[in-house]
């Protein structure tokens, strides 16, 4: 499985939540609220016949907006667009955990809900 289409398949499915998206990381200057996606770890399916299709992973998903409830609210819209695609046999949430940022000159902090995703792509 290629991972950017896997990215490119994330970024379609969260192409409804009102959120800047990318993967991997997030310019400072990108506006808020936005939505940053990384790999955590993956792998295919084990069978008897060999390895192959689905692939399982998992990814972390930072919800970042200017409060706590905003990025909470958009945790759960980017859980609720993942589970919903068509584009994947499977998409859960296995864990979310919160933080606040306040970095260098930044005057505003940054909250952040970070969502742990257990996803599986058909091929």
């Amino acid at each position: 499985m290629s991972w950017a289409t896997a990215d490119a398949d994330i970024a379609t499915a969260l192409a409804g939540v009102s959120a800047a998206k990318a993967p991997n990381l997030r310019n400072r200057e990108t506006d808020v609220p936005a939505v940053v996606w990384a790999l955590v770890d993956s792998g295919p399916t084990e069978s008897a016949s060999g390895s192959g299709a689905p692939y399982h992973s998992r990814f972390e998903f930072d919800c970042m907006a200017l409060s706590r409830i905003a990025a909470e609210d958009l945790a759960d819209a980017v859980v609720v667009a993942l589970a919903g695609s068509a584009s994947f046999v499977h998409a859960r949430e296995t864990s979310r955990g919160s933080d606040v940022v306040v970095r260098g000159a930044d005057k505003t902090p940054l909250y952040v809900a970070t969502l742990s995703m257990s996803i599986t792509f058909g091929s």
